[in-house]
């Protein structure tokens, strides 16, 4: 089984590197990481996540809403979000260094407030 930890090693890594295509993409595997954390815990706990486009914003509603999580993780899942998306579609890039810096900060949030939240009740699915 793919373990998703990997994209944040890896984003650490090529945020070490100095050129822009290393930086971008670092922010986008550190969304990655961050949005697929999100959705396996938002899917044990019975959230349906369609395999299309409208997977990211539905799980980063049923982080509040669903799973009763606070408000922050929402919020810096979107703010995350963001920032891949610029970093993927945008030409000009002024704050990259900055940027890669907080995504990779964001997702480490996140990660640790699901560690927070810990392991859903009931029954599991396998």
């Amino acid at each position: 089984m793919f373990n998703w930890s990997t994209f944040l090693v890896l984003a650490e890594e090529l945020a070490q590197r100095d050129d822009p295509q290393s930086k971008r993409s670092a922010i986008s595997r550190a969304y990655y990481y961050a949005f697929h954390l999100v959705k396996d815990f938002v899917t044990a706990r019975g959230v349906y996540v369609p395999p299309d486009g409208n997977a990211h914003d539905i799980v980063w509603e049923a982080v509040v809403h669903d799973c009763k999580l606070p408000i922050n993780v929402k919020r810096v899942g979107i703010h995350l979000k963001s920032l891949r998306r610029r970093a993927d579609y945008t030409r000009d890039f002024p704050l990259l260094r900055t940027d890669t810096r907080d995504a990779i900060s964001a997702a480490k949030f996140v990660e640790s407030s699901l560690k927070r939240a810990g392991k859903p009740r009931g029954k599991q699915r396998g």
